[in-house]
């Protein structure tokens, strides 16, 4: 299993050279620029620090509602002014300076409801002419697109008290524009991350989601192009899938639910099945298991329960590979790398919950007065980084089983798994297959938390049973028999 990282997406433009773009939270910033024509700025206005200090003064006394009436021009002012040209200059440090100071405007005038739908309404005008293409087909700079498109994925209608934000829907427009260009994947990774978070909010009408799934399905199903590397088509891929996974959680028997579980059946058959990709892997097995039901003939069904039954076998001998790697290489089992296979998105996956985590660990904060000390918090960092990696990808692959995570969170969440997974799907006479495997997998996470775990020759020690049967699982769902002549080289392990 090697460590997952977020790939950097090359915005692809009209030049020879492109920019590098690392994300972060559903962020995306610029690094780097290479070969740049001469794209579209607009001119800084205000120069001095006193001009800028003042007009900044007006502008957060309007946003405050510090002012006799309700009043636009001091914020029209400054963002004309000063914040958009800022957004659309070639410094790095002068867009994030103008991209922070608007999100802290996004949050203050979301407390004033008066002023809130007119601003709004201006803002979203602006954002979409950086973002987009003038008449002659020029734009401005790929950095400043995609901030516009940050931007405008962060916009919201109304907040609760609780905190609860409702996504404004004036920006779906622009979102399914990202989408469906294909001049810039760093503006389709903001649409798609945007996106989620609309659905999930359940801002988006039937009409717009039906668009949305057309594209999406669009998506999943053409060629990377050329010039995009594969890393990060894979991560756009995921994206999708989270989009349609939402979708089809909506209602998977009719509407916009039913055609995004259409879209999604085929093509997370096909990413489980080719396994070229281990995230994207885990990213299908989370949809598959979350996603009610899933339109698959008797066949496919069988080359995905065969499917899945190959990535257990090949994720156990990675896994136990890289800590056989670690502790030749580093001395007896310190120094196992750190990160693990990542999120399906930054917003976290569909259908699972951060709170099981493998049972390493105090929360954040430290242990509490008079709590019982988890045994794990003690285990070397070795040790908690391999359990973790392996807790995520076996969680993932318990989803796809059954429907649900090793340990629900709640009763609701416990029954939420009704026709859910794999062992749904499968033949009464594979039936007995699937629960068995699940019922190793759970044995295996089982003993990953084994409290006398104190180094990584300890770690194997203790899943040494959970291995073995899950391989003897496996392949019983393969029709494998193991060799008797000689041990395999997992047995010598």
């Amino acid at each position: 299993m090697r460590r997952r990282t977020l790939p950097n997406l090359l915005v692809q433009s009209s030049f020879v050279g492109a920019v590098a773009l690392t994300t972060g939270f559903g962020m995306f910033e610029a690094k780097s620029f290479a070969q740049a024509p001469a794209f579209k700025e607009k001119a800084i206005m205000l120069k001095s620090d006193k001009e800028i200090s003042e007009k900044s003064r007006e502008k957060n006394k309007a946003i405050n509602g510090k002012t006799e009436k309700l009043d636009l021009a001091p914020l029209d002012e400054y963002y004309r002014d000063f914040l958009i040209p800022l957004l659309t200059q070639s410094s790095p440090d002068l867009v994030n300076m103008a991209r922070r100071q608007i999100l802290e405007d996004l949050e203050a005038v979301e407390k004033n409801k008066e002023l809130r739908a007119k601003f709004n309404s201006n803002f979203i005008a602006q954002m979409r002419e950086l973002s987009g293409k003038d008449k002659d087909g020029k734009t401005f700079a790929p950095q400043t697109r995609i901030n516009a498109a940050i931007l405008l994925g962060r916009l919201n209608s109304e907040v609760a008290t609780n905190g609860a934000a409702k996504p404004e829907k004036l920006v779906q427009q622009s979102l399914l524009e990202f989408i469906e260009q294909k001049e810039n994947d760093g503006l389709t990774s903001c649409g798609l991350n945007a996106l989620v978070r609309h659905i999930r909010a359940g801002q988006v009408s039937e009409v717009g989601l039906n668009k949305f799934v057309s594209i999406l399905q669009s998506q999943m199903t053409s060629p990377a192009p050329a010039n995009r590397d594969p890393d990060a088509h894979n991560y756009l891929t995921e994206q999708v899938i989270l989009c349609l996974t939402e979708i089809a959680k909506l209602d998977p028997e009719k509407g916009p639910g039913k055609l995004a579980e259409t879209a999604l059946a085929p093509a997370l058959l096909k990413i489980i099945d080719e396994q070229k990709s281990e995230w994207l892997v885990e990213t299908a097995l989370l949809s598959f298991g979350t996603i009610k039901t899933v339109r698959l003939t008797p066949e496919e069904v069988i080359t995905l329960e065969k499917a899945i039954a190959t990535f257990v076998k090949q994720s156990i001998k990675d896994w136990r590979k890289r800590i056989t790697n670690s502790a030749g290489l580093m001395g007896g089992g310190s120094g196992y790398p750190g990160g693990g296979m990542g999120e399906m998105s930054s917003s976290g996956g569909p259908g699972m919950d951060a709170g099981d985590g493998g049972g390493y660990g105090p929360a954040m904060g430290g242990t509490k007065p008079n709590q019982k000390k988890n045994p794990a918090e003690e285990q070397p960092k070795e040790v908690k980084n391999a359990r973790r990696i392996a807790h995520q990808r076996f969680e993932r692959i318990h989803v796809a089983l059954n429907g649900a995570p090793r340990k629900p969170i709640n009763a609701q969440a416990a029954s939420s798994n009704v026709d859910k997974g794999l062992v749904t799907v499968v033949s009464a006479e594979e039936k007995d297959k699937v629960t068995g495997l699940l019922a190793k997998v759970e044995l295996f996470q089982e003993e990953l938390n084994d409290h006398s775990i104190k180094d990584l020759t300890s770690l194997t020690i203790a899943v040494t049973k959970s291995v073995k049967e899950l391989r003897a699982r496996c392949d019983l769902i393969l029709g494998e028999k193991k060799s008797t002549v000689a041990e395999t080289e997992e047995d010598a392990f």
